[in-house]
């Protein structure tokens, strides 16, 4: 079983906190604000109320072995290097740190941040496309101009198979499924 840290529980620490329970991962956070950590008790998590500026208290609370650790400090940028740092000193090897401003992204990559996260940004690249496109349905862009798009088949591709409609050749896309209704795919 993978196991993380989640060291501030903002609004993204929050939200990866309840995508990891889900994929029932191991997870430990550590928040300052005894509330916060309050409202996890009856969850499947480890929580600790402590102030994550300590190095040596953070070296002591944090388990050996942590796959990552997912550090949201909300708007305190100096917790966010702080914390970073530490980590990268403790030897763990994936630390995904959200990120303020570009400054502040420029010193968390330079303290040891292995993926460096802007939410808000992430989410509106991955928004914009559904806007501006009524065949869109769903979009995940994955490098460069390659993304992964669940689309509604156009009506002049509707009943023509798969060679007669030529994907690849006429809108140079992949095809890599099939979704028939809600249910069936």
């Amino acid at each position: 079983m993978k196991q993380f840290a989640i060291l501030g529980l903002s609004y993204f620490g929050k939200d990866v906190l309840e995508e990891l329970m889900e994929l029932g991962a191991d997870i430990m956070i550590i928040d300052k604000d005894r509330t916060v950590i309050d409202a996890y008790k009856y969850y499947p998590v480890s929580a600790v109320g402590m102030d994550i500026m300590n190095e040596e208290s953070l070296a002591r609370i944090l388990p050996k072995g942590l796959d990552g650790v997912v550090i949201d400090m909300g708007e305190k940028i100096e917790a966010s290097i702080l914390a970073t740092s530490y980590c990268r000193k403790l030897g763990i090897p994936r630390i995904f740190v959200k990120a303020v401003t570009e400054g502040h992204a420029d010193i968390l990559d330079m303290v040891g941040a292995t993926k460096i996260i802007f939410p808000h940004r992430e989410a509106a690249k991955r928004i914009t496309p559904l806007l501006v496109s009524s065949g869109l349905l769903n979009y995940l862009p994955v490098s460069g101009k390659l993304v992964i798009a669940e689309i509604i088949v156009p009506e002049k591709l509707v009943g023509l198979s798969l060679l007669e409609a030529n994907l690849r050749r006429t809108f140079s896309i992949n095809l890599i499924s099939v979704k028939n209704g809600e249910n069936e795919e």
